[in-house]
């Protein structure tokens, strides 16, 4: 048996392994045609830049910019939005999302009590073969229902080919909170009120859509990549000038201030500190603002003086009350160590 490794849960190694199959097998155990995987298409087909740069967006926050700048340094030449594809492991045939499944592994750590499959506790990375086994047969159920099930029930009676890729676009592009999304749709195991793990085939299910939805893409460059395109050339606005803003002034000291290490105590690169500061100062000056698709992912180490950094930014800065304050709270569940957590438990930690 093997054990889960500590370093799954406290650092990026799991998640920035370029390849990885559990448990090799030959070919006649894979579960789609090979020509229909991602690897297949991406090595022979010519795919437009903006469409690889949508399809590695889940990954985009797993390498920090000291990582890529290493890679840079040894000889590598690509850009750093798609070097980290998402679908580099397989269990049984069936694809994982990287992200997704280091999220599920680190939700093994969270709780006081042991989670179960069939009644035993979760010890080894073997525990979890019945879930990878149920999780294979939902992929495959999905990967092979997507049209029927996901894109034709909602074209109309006499629809033509560009519907049809309208659809498989909006599948891939919309964003549902906690329910679908491309960019975000990563969680832990779902379980029942005896922390028994539940909802593998949903959740094999829903990665088949994606991945069937993405082989379409891969093999229909051309019909494809004008909507890529035009979405990547939606770009968000400039950064906020903090010399013109002093809400934005007290929200960078207050961040600044909670370790001598200032924003590169919490956050992995300047782009997502600015991002997340920008975000808080517009809400806070009642301006229109949007919660972007990914979910910043912070450093390991860093919640509790975050939460207290946050939580003393809320009381400087709003009119509202912070137990009730839905919205703050919806901002502060873009950061990775929050998106989980109950209003309840935010509002416990901000006031620490």
């Amino acid at each position: 048996m093997v054990n889960i490794p500590d370093h799954w849960s406290t650092s990026l190694e799991f998640a920035n392994i370029i390849d990885w199959k559990f448990e090799k097998t030959d070919n006649s155990n894979d579960i789609i045609p090979n020509e229909l995987t991602h690897n297949y298409l991406l090595n022979n087909f010519n795919i437009d830049n903006s469409i690889l740069k949508y399809y590695c967006l889940p990954a985009d926050n797993l390498l920090s910019d000291t990582e890529f700048q290493r890679m840079v340094d040894s000889g590598f030449a690509g850009e750093k939005e798609t070097v980290l594809y998402p679908y580099s492991i397989i269990i049984y045939g069936a694809y994982y999302s990287r992200t997704d499944l280091l999220t599920k592994l680190s939700s093994l750590r969270i709780g006081k009590r042991h989670k179960k499959i069939n009644g035993n506790c979760i010890n080894y990375f073997s525990d979890l073969i019945p879930y990878f086994k149920e999780y294979a047969k939902g992929f495959l159920d999905g990967f092979n229902d997507f049209d029927d099930t996901q894109i034709k029930p909602f074209l109309t009676l006499f629809a033509e080919k560009q519907d049809y890729v309208n659809k498989v676009f909006e599948y891939i592009t919309k964003s549902l909170f906690c329910s679908h999304g491309w960019a975000t749709l990563r969680r832990g195991f779902g379980t029942n009120q005896d922390e028994e793990i539940i909802g593998a085939f949903e959740d094999g299910q829903k990665q088949g859509y994606f991945y069937r939805a993405w082989s379409i893409v891969f093999s229909n460059n051309n019909l494809f990549a004008p909507l890529f395109q035009i979405q990547q050339e939606s770009k968000p606005p400039q950064s906020i000038n903090i010399d013109e803003s002093r809400t934005k002034q007290i929200i960078t000291q207050k961040i600044e201030g909670m370790d001598k290490q200032g924003w590169k105590y919490a956050f992995n690169n300047e782009t997502d500190y600015n991002t997340f500061a920008d975000l808080l100062t517009n809400f806070f000056e009642y301006k229109e603002y949007s919660l972007p698709e990914i979910t910043i992912r912070l450093k390991r180490t860093c919640k509790t003086k975050l939460s207290k950094a946050l939580g003393e930014i809320h009381k400087t800065l709003s009119e509202n009350r912070l137990s009730s304050d839905k919205e703050f709270y919806k901002i502060i569940r873009i950061l990775n160590h929050f998106e989980k957590e109950t209003e309840k438990d935010l509002y416990k930690a901000l006031i620490r």
